[in-house]
């Protein structure tokens, strides 16, 4: 029997509203739980946002973009 296997993803969300100033890599290059992702400005603060968890990641959004809280910044992709 042939088994599909579905891409486990996490999400990586913005905790607070801002701008996007830093993207930390590239799409597809692997990142490692722990490290800084994203940088988003709110109020002439940087707030770093990290990774979750190790995989590859996908970002959504463009650096000078902005978001607000609990929108989604990047995906992680799991390795199997």
């Amino acid at each position: 029997m042939c088994k599909e296997h579905a891409l486990k993803t996490i999400n990586i969300e913005s905790p607070v509203p801002g701008t996007v100033v830093l993207i930390h890599c590239q799409d597809g290059n692997l990142v490692h739980e722990g490290e800084i992702a994203v940088t988003i400005e709110m109020m002439k603060t940087h707030i770093p946002v990290y990774a979750p968890a190790t995989g590859v990641i996908q970002y959504l959004i463009r650096e000078g973009e902005g978001v607000v809280k609990e929108d989604v910044l990047a995906q992680i992709h799991l390795p199997e």
